[in-house]
């Protein structure tokens, strides 16, 4: 009989990842963080359909991620950051509807990301994308994640405005573009959020922070932190 969870975290696993992990049908649960497992992701480990939480980052894994991906119809987190990916993630991504706690990315080697419209509705948690070597301009669809709380687009070189939509997503706890190329102002909507932490440092924003509609700057409102290092930013009452 075959375990429902697979735990290897943390040991020092080398090579390849066997195969046969396919055979393993009942397998629910999949740790394999912080081990040296190289190579391709074998193909058969997208034959494990009840799979909710596939963890495989902080390995050497290359090579790309297989349209397969999309017969994880289970997967509720995916991690798959800190590998040596490369390649264009797979549209079946879109598919699987019940990813809405974690999807991890970040610092593959390649930029993987080339149309966030594939990202999936429903994720609700976390959306982190830090470090993927993005370019371009914001996505259109990202104010689509109505229940999304942490995003982290930090570190890429993400040329654009900050988007209106963007600041109308009032779920959001947390938004780091930190390290981008961000230019223009802060649109006046960020007061609609509350109890948000947001980081903008490290962009080429300029012009003014607008007055709060109830206060000068120095009363934040619903807003727990704002950083604007290195910013060209002027603050008015």
């Amino acid at each position: 009989m075959y375990p429902e969870s697979l735990i290897l975290y943390n040991n020092r696993f080398r090579g390849q990842l066997p195969s046969t992990i396919g055979g393993m049908e009942v397998l629910n649960y999949l740790d394999l963080r912080g081990n040296a497992f190289s190579g391709l992701i074998p193909e058969n480990i997208y034959r494990l359909h009840q799979l909710t939480h596939m963890y495989l980052g902080f390995n050497l894994f290359k090579g790309t991620i297989s349209p397969l991906l999309g017969n994880l119809q289970s997967l509720e987190i995916l991690m798959m950051q800190y590998n040596a990916l490369t390649g264009s993630l797979p549209s079946t991504i879109s598919t699987l509807t019940k990813l809405g706690k974690i999807f991890g990315l970040r610092d593959n080697y390649d930029r993987i990301i080339e149309s966030y419209s594939m990202f999936p509705l429903c994720v609700t948690e976390t959306l982190n994308l830090t470090a993927n070597m993005l370019i371009g301009n914001m996505p259109q669809n990202l104010d689509n994640l109505v229940n999304l709380k942490n995003l982290d687009l930090s570190s890429n070189s993400i040329n654009d405005i900050l988007p209106e939509e963007l600041f109308q997503m009032e779920s959001l706890q947390e938004l780091i573009l930190s390290n981008n190329s961000f230019y223009g102002t802060i649109p006046q909507s960020y007061e609609n959020f509350q109890g948000l932490d947001m980081y903008l440092d490290g962009n080429q924003l300029s012009g003014v922070i607008p007055p709060l509609s109830e206060g000068s700057l120095l009363n934040l409102g619903k807003l727990n932190r704002m950083t604007l290092t290195y910013c060209s930013i002027q603050f008015t009452n």
